[in-house]
């Protein structure tokens, strides 16, 4: 018990430093949903990190598919 407590606290600590890239926490019904995950690490680090802006948002004008398309595991 207190797992997801531990994580939140855990990822708000790393925030606070500087040091958090991305989180992304599953939800009991949607724990299979890999389009989300993808986008929104991919999205997360674009908001703080100009350099990987740049590099995220040139791939995509390149292939706009990027957003869409699934993961395979």
């Amino acid at each position: 018990m207190g797992k997801s407590t531990t994580v939140q606290t855990g990822a708000e600590k790393l925030k606070e430093t500087g040091h958090l890239g991305a989180t992304f926490f599953f939800t009991v019904k949607k724990h299979h949903d890999s389009y989300r995950l993808i986008s929104t690490i991919a999205y997360q680090p674009t908001t703080t990190l100009p350099d990987y802006f740049v590099g995220v948002d040139g791939r995509v004008s390149k292939d706009k598919t990027l957003v869409e398309k699934i993961v395979s595991i």
